[in-house]
Protein backbone atom coordinates (compact mmCIF):
# COMPACT_ATOMS: atom_id res chain seq x y z
CA UNK A 1 0.00 0.00 0.00
CA UNK A 2 1.53 3.33 -0.62
CA UNK A 3 0.41 6.82 1.14
CA UNK A 4 0.63 9.75 -0.33
CA UNK A 5 1.25 13.24 1.27
CA UNK A 6 -2.30 14.65 0.11
CA UNK A 7 -3.59 11.70 2.16
CA UNK A 8 -4.82 9.71 -0.36
CA UNK A 9 -3.65 6.14 -0.35
CA UNK A 10 -3.57 3.14 -2.62
CA UNK A 11 -3.53 -0.64 -2.62
CA UNK A 12 -1.98 -3.41 -4.31
CA UNK A 13 -3.52 -4.68 -7.62
CA UNK A 14 -3.19 -8.48 -9.14
CA UNK A 15 -4.24 -7.40 -12.46
CA UNK A 16 -1.77 -7.05 -15.43
CA UNK A 17 0.93 -3.52 -14.60
CA UNK A 18 2.54 -3.00 -17.68
CA UNK A 19 0.91 -1.77 -20.52
CA UNK A 20 2.00 -0.32 -23.96
CA UNK A 21 0.87 3.08 -25.40
CA UNK A 22 -2.19 1.38 -27.21
CA UNK A 23 -3.27 0.23 -23.91
CA UNK A 24 -2.50 -3.50 -24.33
CA UNK A 25 -1.26 -5.52 -21.71
CA UNK A 26 2.54 -6.09 -21.61
CA UNK A 27 3.91 -9.88 -21.40
CA UNK A 28 5.68 -9.56 -17.80
CA UNK A 29 8.13 -12.22 -18.85
CA UNK A 30 9.25 -10.12 -22.01
CA UNK A 31 9.46 -6.71 -19.75
CA UNK A 32 11.85 -8.10 -17.27
CA UNK A 33 13.81 -10.00 -19.94
CA UNK A 34 14.01 -6.58 -21.62
CA UNK A 35 15.08 -4.90 -18.29
CA UNK A 36 17.68 -7.35 -17.46
CA UNK A 37 18.90 -9.26 -20.50
CA UNK A 38 18.99 -12.31 -21.34
CA UNK A 39 21.35 -13.99 -18.94
CA UNK A 40 19.84 -12.61 -15.71
CA UNK A 41 16.32 -13.65 -16.62
CA UNK A 42 17.25 -17.36 -15.26
CA UNK A 43 18.68 -16.39 -12.54
CA UNK A 44 15.43 -14.27 -11.81
CA UNK A 45 13.51 -17.43 -12.13
CA UNK A 46 15.72 -19.66 -9.89
CA UNK A 47 15.26 -17.35 -7.33
CA UNK A 48 11.51 -17.18 -7.86
CA UNK A 49 11.33 -21.44 -7.51
CA UNK A 50 13.32 -20.97 -4.45
CA UNK A 51 11.15 -18.13 -2.72
CA UNK A 52 8.23 -20.92 -3.93
CA UNK A 53 10.10 -23.44 -2.26
CA UNK A 54 10.35 -21.88 0.91
CA UNK A 55 6.76 -20.68 1.53
CA UNK A 56 5.61 -23.97 0.23
CA UNK A 57 7.97 -25.52 2.93
CA UNK A 58 6.27 -23.65 5.40
CA UNK A 59 2.48 -25.17 3.90
CA UNK A 60 2.26 -21.71 1.93
CA UNK A 61 0.54 -22.55 -1.28
CA UNK A 62 2.02 -19.98 -4.70
CA UNK A 63 -0.45 -20.63 -7.11
CA UNK A 64 1.29 -20.69 -10.94
CA UNK A 65 -0.55 -18.00 -13.18
CA UNK A 66 -2.13 -21.24 -14.91
CA UNK A 67 -3.96 -22.24 -11.47
CA UNK A 68 -5.05 -18.87 -11.29
CA UNK A 69 -6.53 -18.94 -14.93
CA UNK A 70 -8.60 -22.31 -13.92
CA UNK A 71 -12.25 -21.38 -13.48
CA UNK A 72 -14.26 -22.93 -10.39
CA UNK A 73 -17.55 -24.29 -12.26
CA UNK A 74 -19.56 -24.05 -8.98
CA UNK A 75 -18.92 -20.24 -8.53
CA UNK A 76 -20.41 -17.64 -10.97
CA UNK A 77 -20.77 -14.37 -11.37
CA UNK A 78 -23.80 -12.24 -10.79
CA UNK A 79 -24.76 -8.96 -9.73
CA UNK A 80 -24.15 -9.65 -6.18
CA UNK A 81 -20.65 -10.99 -6.42
CA UNK A 82 -18.01 -8.46 -7.09
CA UNK A 83 -16.02 -11.07 -9.98
CA UNK A 84 -16.91 -12.67 -13.42
CA UNK A 85 -19.54 -12.20 -16.10
CA UNK A 86 -23.45 -13.03 -15.39
CA UNK A 87 -23.58 -16.53 -15.09
CA UNK A 88 -19.84 -17.40 -16.10
CA UNK A 89 -17.22 -19.44 -14.17
CA UNK A 90 -15.14 -17.32 -12.04
CA UNK A 91 -11.14 -18.07 -12.06
CA UNK A 92 -9.23 -19.16 -9.12
CA UNK A 93 -7.78 -15.65 -8.91
CA UNK A 94 -11.13 -13.80 -9.19
CA UNK A 95 -12.45 -16.03 -6.37
CA UNK A 96 -9.27 -15.52 -3.83
CA UNK A 97 -8.03 -12.15 -4.89
CA UNK A 98 -10.96 -9.95 -6.22
CA UNK A 99 -11.06 -6.36 -5.95
CA UNK A 100 -14.79 -4.98 -4.11
CA UNK A 101 -15.78 -1.28 -4.81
Amino acid sequence: MVNFEDGSETEPNLGPSAFTEEGEVVDPTADILELVGKDALPVLQDLSARVASILEGRRISVLTPEDGRKTVPWLRGSEEVFVGIEDQPITVKEALFFEGL
